[in-house]
């Protein structure tokens, strides 16, 4: 099955057949055998062959190419750089006018509908042939007739829908003696009711001898049809009962379409053959290696600080910061499981990651089946009595490659997707947001024995075999409507987002020991990003409740912008004093205090008073975490702004050391106009930390992406990005709270190498110190299931409109092995989502790595 390929978009000339395989031109004559390549474009689609000739049209990006097929050199035809444009039809030299091509593309209409040009053969201006939306164009054989088609380009490739009969469904008009007097041909399938919602949906013209030709499908199935000229006497040509025909192209007396990755040929009056073609091995079943920077999706910092974990196309790995290797975290059943009906093995994809509160690392990945598969791996030690020799490196490494580091835990129930995991820093518990809508709490627990008591044994034992027992904490009724869990430092409260309107969304906070849910602020406005500080007496968050205006200089009039967000802080306790209210000292005390490094609000410095425990139980025993107290009376009374300027803040978070640690960009109402004052420095992406000594911002860095504490709360991870069209993120790790290096800081080493990996920049080589392989093949099948189950999950009727989507996945899946490119995937995608009809679902292809044009071309 592999040597077969996948074909599509044929067209036909005499005995030459040209189509699209591996996103390149493919020739071969219409006995079949071994196709042979036209092009090396990696963007080659839509040929179309001159009759009687053997020269070919094509597109690539946003323009028609032309190649002879004796000696494949490519030729630009058309300069229109935007929107999409492919070959429709060769026109005849007629009325002195030579060869030319019939392009349709969308350059020169605002809403991308397609209008046809006329552009000579061997170059030139192209001139617009008619006005309207038109994307076909079939010439009569040997005549002066014209057929054109409004919306028949292939539906399948158009976000439309198998079975379509919406306002957009395809037409013919007839232009029977080329007078330039067109009439409506309207197609009604006689065996339905002849009602307007029954009129055929038409694709791929074609006018071969005294009938037009086309393809729809009336009964389900896309297949070929043909009428006469007064469209009447409907004929069926083709009967395939499962996969459409599409892209089908006539010449003479000969028909060659595409279905289901196979190319048949019809001769008018005979039936259909399938052409048997031989493309030899496929690369895409052979390991690459890509950078692994730039496929970098998501990284983690260790609870200590001391290691990083990252996720690089759906592969996670984890490594020590600057020295050392980078271990491949495998799940455990991985690379055994065979994609049933296919030869192509299915690979799970990482979709999550979280550290646990004892440092062990947990990746959560999916295979397409409904249950997700979570794996704890191993703790990473950095402690200098248990740093690895060498060999226990290489050891590790072998380990890892071979899964066997990790304890594989299935979940007691399915939770659809997952969108946010947030860890317990004082026991082995994990937050789940999930697709359903539904915020659960994940617990790791023995299968037999007792349930182990957080409070005196907080880390999972991984020498006795776990399971995941998870508690349905909240629902909400609105899409993606739980989000940004967090936790207390005692692990005895979450507090997380609840959207609980269209605009609104409210802050909640749960109470672990007692199930009690207490709105902290309600949806009257639009908060988000909670976060509980060291000490447990504050609980911060972000929220969008300031009525910032802009001016209107066209209505002259004020307007409210986006970014209008400010951070606010929710005091737990009935008695705390307000951050804000600066204490009664003399600028002598005020003094001292800022000498002793006392950047908290005030109350942070003082010690908790101990109990003696630590001292007779000696350093090793487990010393719980000092119980936060919450006052749930008033609380949503206890609410103080921060003393700051509104804006586009994100991730707020919080220091072992009190600060206050926040990204924020500009909004669009900060104008000099009516703000009185601009601020230059305050430009997208700046991080800063409230010091709460001085009451007041320090900027830490520009152009953050983002950033993220450890669970010890005294490091941090930043992700920057500086200006730029061809710039890549960069991942530092650095004391929380701190300027970064090359931010100006006092007492910072001018001489140190911003650019180099290590302490002093604090900067990660995550590209040279990964080596990620991957199979383009196990990585489509893997893709192709989880389509399956993301539809399964999210689709609007849990019956999937009657259809048996198991069966039709099954059908699709056998595809897979003959997969040779990312469109050939894309394809098939697009086709099995059209067998659910469901309208405004497409699939998109990834960046291409040639650029739009195509590297080989321009």
């Amino acid at each position: 099955a592999e040597c077969r390929g996948y074909a599509r978009l044929p067209t036909v000339s005499g005995d030459n057949i040209v189509f699209v395989a591996e996103d390149d031109l493919w020739a071969v004559e219409r006995a079949g055998g071994r196709p042979r390549r036209l092009t090396n474009l990696r963007g080659a689609y839509d040929p179309l062959l001159r009759p009687g000739g053997d020269e070919v049209a094509f597109s690539v990006g946003s323009d028609v190419w032309t190649l002879s097929l004796r000696d494949t050199r490519p030729r630009r035809l058309t300069w229109f750089g935007d929107g999409t444009a492919r070959a429709v039809a060769w026109t005849p030299p007629l009325e002195g006018l030579g060869l030319a091509v019939v392009v349709a593309s969308t350059c020169e209409d605002p809403h991308g509908r397609p209008l046809l040009y006329r552009v000579p053969a061997g170059g030139g201006q192209p001139q617009l042939l008619y006005h309207g939306e038109y994307d076909s164009l079939a010439h009569q054989p040997n005549g002066r007739g014209v057929c054109l088609g409004r919306h028949t380009f292939d539906p399948l490739r158009s976000s439309r829908w198998k079975g379509y009969r919406g306002g957009k469904h395809g037409a013919i008009w007839l232009d029977r003696t080329g007078a330039g007097s067109f009439e409506r041909l309207v197609l009604r399938d006689k065996d339905r009711d002849s009602s307007e919602e029954h009129e055929l949906n038409v694709s791929c013209l074609m006018w071969l001898a005294d009938r037009i030709w086309f393809v729809a499908d009336p009964d389900g199935s896309g297949n070929l049809w043909s009428v006469d000229l007064k469209g009447q006497d409907l004929k069926k040509q083709t009967d395939h009962s499962f996969f459409d025909v599409r892209g089908a192209q006539g010449s003479g007396e000969t028909v060659v379409y595409a279905c289901g990755g196979d190319l048949w040929v019809l001769q008018v009056g005979g039936r259909s053959e399938k052409l048997e073609l031989d493309f030899g091995a496929p690369l895409s079943h052979l390991p690459q290696f890509v950078d692994a920077a730039d496929a970098c999706e998501s990284v983690l910092l260790h609870p200590d600080g001391h290691h990083v974990a990252c996720s690089c196309r759906g592969q996670a790995f984890e490594m020590p910061l600057w020295e050392g290797p980078a271990l491949p975290m495998c799940d455990v059943g991985e690379g055994g499981q065979a994609g049933a009906g296919t030869s192509v093995g299915r690979t799970a994809r990482c979709v999550a990651m979280v550290y646990l509160y004892s440092g062990r690392l947990v990746t959560i990945t999916t295979d397409g089946t409904p249950l997700h598969n979570f794996t704890i791996h191993p703790e990473a030690n950095m402690a200098d009595e248990a740093r690895p020799t060498r060999a226990q490196q290489w050891i590790s490494l072998l380990v890892s490659d071979a899964g066997l580091g990790g304890q594989r835990v299935a979940p007691d129930r399915p939770f659809g997707d997952i969108f946010e995991v947030a860890a317990s820093p004082a026991h082995d518990a994990l937050l789940l947001c999930t697709g359903r809508n539904e915020l659960l709490l994940a617990e790791f627990v023995p299968e037999v024995g007792e349930r182990p008591n957080p409070q005196k044994e907080p880390t999972s034992r991984t020498d006795l075999p776990l399971r995941l027992e998870t508690k349905l904490l909240d629902r909400s009724e609105w899409e993606e409507g739980l989000q940004g869990p967090c936790w207390s430092s005692d692990g005895e409260w979450a507090a997380y987002v609840r959207k609980d309107s269209a605009q609104g969304s409210s802050i909640v906070l749960y109470c672990m020991e007692t199930g009690a849910k207490t709105v902290v602020a309600d949806s009257s406005f639009a908060n988000f990003g909670p976060c509980f500080d060291a000490s447990g007496r504050f609980l911060s968050f972000l929220s969008s409740r300031i009525f910032a205006p802009l001016e209107d200089d066209v209505t002259a009039d004020l307007c409210f912008a986006s970014g209008s967000e400010l951070p606010y802080l929710v005091l737990l306790q009935n008695d705390a004093m307000n951050p804000f209210h600066r204490p009664a000292l003399s600028p002598a005390e005020m003094k001292d205090r800022e000498d002793d490094g006392a950047a908290g609000p005030p109350g942070d410095e003082e010690e908790p008073e101990g109990d003696g425990d630590e001292a007779e139980g000696g350093e090793d025993q487990f010393q719980p975490p000092e119980k936060i107290r919450v006052d749930l009376d008033g609380i949503s009374e206890r609410i103080c702004q921060f003393p700051l300027p509104f804006g586009k803040y994100h991730t707020g978070d919080w220091t072992e050391s009190g600060k206050f640690v926040y990204l924020r960009g500009t909004s669009l109402a900060r104008q000099p106009d009516l703000d009185g004052e601009e601020d230059a420095e305050d430009t997208p992406g700046m991080l800063f930390a409230y010091n709460f000594s001085r009451l007041k911002e320090e900027k830490l860095a520009e152009h953050v992406q983002d950033v993220e504490l450890s669970m010890d709360l005294r490091n941090m991870l930043v992700c920057t990005r500086e200006p730029g069209p061809d710039t890549e993120d960069e991942y530092r790790v650095h004391i929380a709270g701190e300027k970064l290096p090359g931010s100006g800081a006092d007492g910072e080493d001018e001489d140190a190498d911003l650019d180099n990996p290590g302490p002093e920049s604090g900067l990660l080589d995550l590209g040279a110190r990964i080596s990620l392989e991957v199979v383009p093949a196990q990585e489509w099948a893997q893709i192709f299931e989880e389509t399956c189950k993301h539809v399964r999950e999210n689709y609007l009727d849990d019956k999937l409109g009657g259809v048996d989507w198991d069966d039709t996945c099954a059908q699709y899946r056998a595809l897979l092995p003959r997969l040779r490119s990312r469109t050939d995937l894309t394809d098939v995608l697009s086709e099995l989502l059209c067998e659910l009809g469901i309208s405004h679902t497409s699939v998109a292809d990834p960046p291409s790595e040639y650029g739009g044009e195509g590297a080989p071309l321009l």
